[in-house]
């Protein structure tokens, strides 16, 4: 599988970190986050990461009961709380906040646990407790930015109200998605794809021009699983071929018209940071 420049689509080379960096910076820019962490090292880290990915503000607390207090003057975007710590836990602190939203008819703010308890009770609870996403440590800074970024861009789009019940339609340029009915076109071109295959491209969707990492895809596309084999980034790839060859027989069959040379292929494979799909939007 050829790693390639999302940019030039040519072969990928040691400055792609910058690239998906302001890609990140995009979707980060003006969000404001609020952290919860009591290691000063690793809090310190992890504000710095995010203010590099341009987020506006980062506010970091280290007690579970300053969290809650912070959240409840609102203004924040995503919530990364850890687990363990003082005053009350993250998720309890979470739960707190969860009800908060409700006594106060307050959207949800997107919410993520990062975390070194990881066995699956403790996972089950804290997405019980009202987390979107859960992380373990150790975690990349790649991998943190792609799930804080997946979560922002979720949250911002969240339906109007009053179109809830509209059935969610995914616009790449031509490439026209349909998940509920599992329905995918590029331009005039109906296209096939297997379960897995359909999961992997919906993920993708959701964060167009973005890169996906391999462990991030395995969490979302096989959640039947709740730890990762050897194999999983093997697996991943075969999936993620078929995906390809699936795609690019489509963007033949639309013609150079529809999806010109210079945008394929259409998903690309990025040297030790994952999966992307090509942004076909005209204009962006």
């Amino acid at each position: 599988m050829d790693d390639v420049n999302p940019a030039t689509g040519q072969a990928a080379g040691a400055d792609i970190g910058d690239d998906v960096l302001r890609a990140f910076t995009v979707h980060c820019a003006g969000r404001s986050v609020l952290l919860l962490e009591d290691e000063p090292a690793v809090g310190e880290r992890i504000r710095d990461v995010l203010t590099g990915a341009g987020c506006g503000r980062v506010v970091w607390v280290q007690n579970g009961l300053e969290a809650v207090d912070a959240a409840g003057q609102g203004g924040f975007d995503l919530l990364i709380l850890d687990r363990n710590t003082p005053g009350i836990d993250g998720r309890e602190a979470l739960e707190r906040i969860r009800a908060a939203e409700i006594a106060t008819g307050r959207a949800p703010v997107a919410a993520m646990f990062l975390t070194a308890l990881g066995v699956d009770r403790q996972r089950l609870e804290g997405l019980v407790a009202g987390a979107d996403d859960y992380l373990v440590k150790p975690v990349a800074e790649l991998e943190l930015l792609a799930r804080s970024v997946a979560l922002l861009r979720r949250s911002a789009w969240a339906p109007a109200a009053g179109r809830d019940d509209a059935p969610e339609v995914i616009a790449n340029g031509p490439l026209v998605l349909r998940p509920a009915a599992l329905e995918a076109s590029l331009g005039d071109q109906a296209i096939k794809f297997t379960g897995r295959e359909y999961a992997i491209l919906i993920l993708l969707a959701r964060n167009l021009g973005l890169p996906v990492t391999r462990s991030m895809i395995w969490d979302r596309c096989w959640p039947e699983y709740n730890f990762q084999p050897d194999e999983f980034e093997n697996r991943i790839d075969v999936h993620a071929s078929r995906l390809r060859k699936r795609m690019e027989a489509a963007a033949d069959a639309a013609g150079a018209a529809v999806v010109p040379d210079a945008a394929r292929p259409l998903v690309i494979s990025i040297r030790g940071q994952g999966l992307m799909l090509r942004n076909l939007r005209a204009g962006d």
